[in-house]
């Protein structure tokens, strides 16, 4: 099932970040370590590679662990839903490893 949730901090592994094709609204996809779910956040407001720390117009803290590209299994799962690639375009913005 897939559902909201509210906004928090979120820390993810096995993480990338989509760009929307038609309006470059840029999301982070992972798997979230503390509640173990995959994730796909609302749009990124600010995200310092340096420190990988983010914030999504939601409120939403995001800390990303390890270097980005592959997706957790769950995270793509919750990609494919939220984002089916044949009805809403969209490009990862690291190379998918």
């Amino acid at each position: 099932m897939i559902s909201s949730l509210p906004a928090g901090e979120v820390i993810l592994s096995d993480w990338n970040i989509i760009e929307m094709t038609a309006t470059g609204e840029q999301h982070f996809v992972g798997y979230s370590e503390l509640d173990r779910l995959g994730r796909v956040s609302t749009q990124i407001k600010h995200f310092d590679e340096d420190t990988g720390i983010g914030e999504t117009r939601s409120g939403s803290q995001y800390k990303v662990l390890g270097k980005p590209g592959r997706l957790h299994s769950d995270a793509r799962y919750v990609l494919e839903r939220v984002c089916p690639i044949e009805l809403i375009a969209y490009r990862f913005r690291y190379p998918i490893a």
